[in-house]
């Protein structure tokens, strides 16, 4: 188990489901303090938490809103009112057209609503995240900062406006 992460405090935004919880669910395993977000499913990021919890590991559920810069000030304020401090961030908080909430389709027929969310989210929201982590981290003088993008940026699918 590498030293250097054992009792770190790693918050993980969008840490509910797909690529957040397994990182997750690994910093947890490798023993750090694991604070879990996310703006959609309370439910889904209480269980990850469950699930650390059960395996030993120490993790906490805040709900964040990585579009809302209240809810990201409140976050971060939260994560140190319970550690004392930060010292990794993952922002992998994120949403594109996936067929149920969002739809598929040209961008051509998205709707202002739909750009408005991926907008808010993907590119504010990591905004929020990065000033509010900086600013604790800068207090501290110490921690890392890790950002999940798309391969959208990469690589286009049919109907991923």
């Amino acid at each position: 188990m590498p030293k250097d992460i054992r009792g770190k405090v790693v918050l993980i935004t969008g840490g509910a489901t797909g690529m957040g919880r397994a990182t997750a669910l690994e910093f947890a395993a490798l023993g750090a303090k694991v604070v879990v977000t996310t703006g959609h499913s309370v439910e889904k990021g209480e269980a990850v938490v469950r699930e650390i919890r059960d395996r030993g590991g120490e993790a906490i559920f805040l709900p964040c809103d990585v579009s809302r810069e209240e809810s990201v000030r409140e976050c971060i304020r939260g994560v140190v009112e319970r550690f004392g401090r930060l010292d990794c961030a993952f922002n992998n908080a994120g949403v594109g057209p996936d067929g149920v909430k969002m739809p598929y389709g040209p961008l051509t027929e998205w709707s202002t609503e739909n750009w408005d969310k991926v907008m808010d989210t993907n590119l504010r929201g990591l905004f929020f995240c990065l000033k509010y982590e900086l600013l604790q981290m800068q207090k501290q003088k110490s921690g890392s900062i890790v950002n999940t993008a798309s391969i959208g940026g990469l690589k286009m699918s049919p109907g991923f406006g």
